[in-house]
C-alpha cells in the first residue's frame, strides 16, 4: 500500500510512518519541517498543508491517508485562533479535495476527545470543525473516512508541548520531583506506539465512516503518577505552590457533551505504565545529556 502521513515529522505522525514502514508498506511524509526520526525507505515532502498543489501532486497514487497535521499544541491554539482555523481546518479541506481529485481510499484523522468537551477551547473547535466536513464530505463526495479521537498520549518523541514529558524533563534536570497537590487531574495515558499500532490495524473496512476513541486501558489521577515517577527514579518529591487552573485543559474527564458518539477502540496489547514511563524516562535522560 501507499501511505501519506501528514504531520510525519511530529510525535504521533513519526511513529505511524514508522509502523507503515516496518510493515512493508510504501510510506510517504508530508510536513512543514524536516524529520529527525525519517527512515531511509521512506519519502518526505516539505511543504504548507495549505498549500493546494502541492497536496494535489503528493496524494497522486496515494492509497490512504492519515492526517496527523496541524496545529495541536492547546495553548498554542488558545492564543493565535486565526492561525489554529487556517491551519486545522482549511488545512484539512485543501487535504480531502486533493484526496478526493486523486481518488484515495480512505483518509484517517487525527482528532481529538477534546471534540466530547466544553475544554480545549479554539483547538477543540477545529477539531470538530474538521469532523463535521470530513462527515459531510463522506455524503456528498462519498469519500471514506475514521476518525480516531486521541486521548493523552505519551512516549518518545514527545517534547515540551506534552505534559508528562515535561514533569520527567524537570525531573531529571533538578533531580527532584515538583508536584503540586491541590493538581488532581485524572487522565487514561496510552503510549504513542499503541497509537500507531491501532493506527495499522484499524484499515479493516469495519472502521469505514466510523469515529473511534484511543485512550489508555486505565484511568491515572495526578498523583498516583507523580509517585510512580518517584519511586522508577528516586528522586525526592518537593511540593510547589498552587498553580492558577489552567485554561481550556479538563480535570477529571473530557465528556459534557456527545457528537458522534462513536466506539471505543480497544487494542489487544497494550504498553504497562510503567514500562512505558521508564522507557520515557531513558528517552528523555539520553536527551538531556546529548545537550550538554
Amino acid at each position: 500500500m501507499n501511505i501519506l502521513v501528514t504531520g510525519g515529522s511530529g510525535f504521533i505522525g513519526s511513529h505511524i510512518a514508522d509502523k507503515f514502514t516496518e510493515e512493508g508498506h510504501r510510506v510517504v511524509i508530508f510536513d512543514s519541517k524536516k524529520s529527525n526520526w525519517i527512515n531511509s525507505k521512506q519519502k518526505i515532502v516539505i511543504g504548507d498543508i495549505c498549500d493546494e498543489k502541492l497536496l494535489s501532486k503528493t496524494t497522486k497514487n496515494i492509497d490512504y491517508v492519515y492526517h496527523c497535521a496541524g496545529m495541536s499544541d492547546l495553548n498554542e491554539s488558545l492564543n493565535n485562533p486565526i492561525l489554529s482555523a487556517k491551519s486545522n481546518i482549511l488545512g484539512s479541506l485543501n487535504l480531502i479535495e486533493a484526496c478526493i481529485k486523486n481518488k484515495v481510499q480512505k483518509i484517517i484523522f487525527a482528532s481529538s476527545i477534546y471534540v466530547f468537551s466544553k475544554e480545549g477551547s479554539f483547538y477543540r473547535c477545529s477539531k470538530k470543525a474538521v469532523e463535521d466536513y470530513i462527515e459531510e464530505y463522506s455524503k456528498q463526495k462519498k469519500i471514506k473516512y475514521t476518525i480516531l479521537r486521541f486521548g493523552s498520549i505519551y512516549g518518545p518523541r514527545s517534547g515540551h508541548a506534552n505534559g508528562l514529558y515535561n514533569i520527567i524533563y524537570n525531573a531529571l534536570k533538578n533531580k527532584k520531583i515538583l508536584t503540586n497537590s491541590n493538581n488532581e487531574n485524572i487522565r487514561e495515558y496510552i503510549h504513542v506506539k499503541d497509537i500507531a499500532n491501532a493506527c495499522y490495524e484499524i484499515l479493516s473496512n469495519k472502521y469505514d465512516n466510523k469515529c473511534l476513541t484511543l485512550t489508555g486501558a486505565e484511568k491515572i489521577n495526578y498523583n498516583d503518577l507523580i509517585n510512580i515517577i518517584a519511586e522508577i527514579t528516586s528522586f525526592k518529591k518537593v511540593k510547589t505552590t498552587a498553580a492558577k487552573k489552567t485554561i481550556g485543559h479538563y480535570k477529571n474527564t473530557p465528556y459534557s457533551y456527545l457528537p458522534n458518539i462513536g466506539l471505543k477502540y480497544n487494542l489487544k496489547e497494550n504498553y504497562d505504565i510503567g514500562a512505558g514511563l521508564i522507557e520515557l524516562i531513558e528517552t528523555i535522560d539520553k536527551e538531556i545529556n546529548d545537550q550538554k
